[in-house]
């Protein structure tokens, strides 16, 4: 007579969670001459409307194109880390020398969660 058993379960297999890499990616803002030229004239890095519909992601094209060909290059399209982002935000508005001053320091936090979230 053979019983029908369990195996014990065992180790549960560690959860492998990938992160977008976006190191340099302020780089790649740069390097778009319409996007650095609106921040170096003083305007924002996000255009208006700064919603989560089709028109905004249109006129955030600059802004998301570098972020949107990074997730094609892997296979799960992780989102990228928001620290992470957010530092990015506020290098590439060092870079072009904005930030420097409290009252020309924009607020980096937000526009990371609206890349994020488009």
């Amino acid at each position: 007579m053979v019983l029908n058993r369990k195996k014990p379960a065992g180790r549960p297999k560690n959860a492998v969670v990938e992160v977008l890499p976006i190191d340099q990616l302020h780089l790649d803002w740069n390097g778009h001459e319409e996007l650095r030229d609106r921040v170096l004239d003083g305007g924002d890095m996000l255009v208006t409307p700064q919603g989560e519909d089709i028109p905004s992601v249109v006129a955030n094209y600059p802004a998301l194109q570098p972020m949107v060909t990074r997730m094609s290059m892997t296979t799960s399209r992780p989102m990228p880390v928001i620290e992470t982002l957010r530092d990015e935000v506020e290098s590439f508005y060092l870079k072009n020398k904005r930030g420097k001053t409290l009252e020309d320091s924009p607020d980096v936090v937000a526009i990371a969660w609206k890349l994020r979230k488009c």
